[in-house]
């Protein structure tokens, strides 16, 4: 029972995700839904994203990206594990252990408000720390958004039988929908094997594919092209010191296409005609995990890592990306019955909980795979502490003391 509560309790924040008021805004737009369930194990939505907390999650560990799924447009929030503002330094606070017994007790008595105090108080770093989430430009600094992949696509007007899915099966979010005689798809994941962002955008009418593609991030960044057929952002974090210590960071991307043009304009990336297009993306900074905490070859390990991917099948990867993810998510399931309530979006499902507290079993073992998939999350070994595989922070400077670490597909 004890179990069933806790996994209620994270599955309500969903609720959020997409509001029902969204479909007002979707009739605007002319968007139909599909109603055809999508596989077993998997969140799905009849519209876009209206706002950060209704986008999916898709990450590896290091590198994730939100998804909103839009039209005319998609936007891909991007974050890589250790773009973080500040300058080393020293804040463990050894005095932060002895408050720990306490606090676990409190926990263990259902205390949990009397125990977020006294963390608040005591599990604390030295210094001034994150002053309540206003630490971007302190020498403490803050966990940062990478910035933004952002698609304006060509083809414009109303959208028929729309369908937004994470698949927790592979770990892939995916957005379909049909424009006048023509059916478009869209793929995202992000590779462990790999260690890039892959995003593949598919039709099944020859030459409809077009769009402009275009990296951009809240501030210090600039971006250039790379090629005829890539992009490069670059940057310099604040080290909260007004020097030049702040971490460096770079995110490449890379447009593959049969048929079609592939160019670039100024610093964004333009596509036409295209029957298929796969973008790569990768990223890193120049963090190391040991004093000095600089000197990782940030330029060439990603230069590396997108040479190697632009010559495999999209299909080599995208196999080699679920076998990784299926040796750790098959580990365990779970089948509580209920399957006919699946035909419903998720948000509804969890809506009509909610409002006529109606029995969603199926639902609680679909948050139940989620909470699976926070226990197995392990990054790339020596590097960072493990984060979720689709994560924030949204913006420079984050709400949250670090970053909203959002579910999805954890390694």
């Amino acid at each position: 029972m004890k179990i069933t509560i806790s996994l209620w309790n994270r599955a309500f924040a969903f609720i959020r995700m997409v509001p029902m008021a969204c479909m007002e805004c979707c009739s605007l737009l002319g968007i139909t839904h599909a109603s055809e369930p999508p596989s077993e194990l998997a969140l799905w939505y009849d519209k876009p994203a209206a706002k950060w907390l209704e986008a999916l999650p898709v990450g590896n560990g290091r590198l994730g990206c939100m998804v909103f799924g839009g039209v005319e447009s998609e936007r891909l929030q991007l974050n890589e594990v250790s773009v973080w503002s500040g300058s080393p330094q020293d804040s463990d606070n050894p005095d932060a252990l002895a408050a720990l017994p306490e606090i676990r007790q409190l926990l263990f008595d259902g205390k949990y408000d009397q125990a977020k105090e006294v963390s608040a108080k005591k599990l604390i770093c030295k210094g001034v720390g994150t002053r309540g989430a206003a630490s971007a430009n302190d020498p403490f600094g803050c966990f940062q958004t990478l910035g933004d992949l952002t698609l304006k696509f060509d083809a414009r007007g109303g959208a028929n039988n729309y369908r937004r899915t994470l698949d927790l099966e592979t770990a892939i979010a995916t957005v379909s929908y049909r424009a006048g005689d023509a059916t478009f798809k869209r793929e995202v994941f992000s590779s462990a094997p790999d260690q890039v962002l892959v995003v593949r955008l598919t039709c099944d009418k020859s030459g409809r594919i077009g769009f402009s593609a275009g990296l951009t991030r809240p501030e210090r960044f600039a971006t250039a092209a790379e090629g005829s057929d890539g992009l490069v952002m670059r940057g310099q974090l604040n080290d909260g010191l007004n020097g030049t210590n702040g971490m460096r960071y770079i995110a490449r991307v890379k447009a593959v296409a049969e048929g079609g043009t592939v160019k670039t304009e100024g610093n964004n990336l333009r596509l036409a005609g295209a029957n298929s297009v796969t973008l790569f993306l990768t990223a890193g900074t120049d963090y190391k995990l040991n004093p000095p905490y600089r000197g990782n070859p940030h330029e060439k390990v990603t230069a590396d890592q997108l040479a190697a991917v632009a010559a495999k099948p999209y299909d080599e990867l995208r196999k080699a990306h679920v076998a990784d993810y299926q040796k750790l998510f098959r580990r365990t399931s779970l089948d509580l019955g209920g399957h006919e309530a699946r035909k419903l979006p998720t948000d509804q499902r969890l809506a009509r909980m909610a409002r006529d507290k109606t029995p969603d079993p199926d639902m609680e073992a679909l948050f139940s795979s989620l909470d699976v998939t926070w226990r197995f999350q392990v990054p790339a070994p020596a590097t960072c502490s493990p984060v979720c595989r689709g994560y924030g922070p949204r913006q420079s400077r984050p709400r949250g003391a670090a970053s909203i670490r959002w579910i999805s597909t954890c390694r």
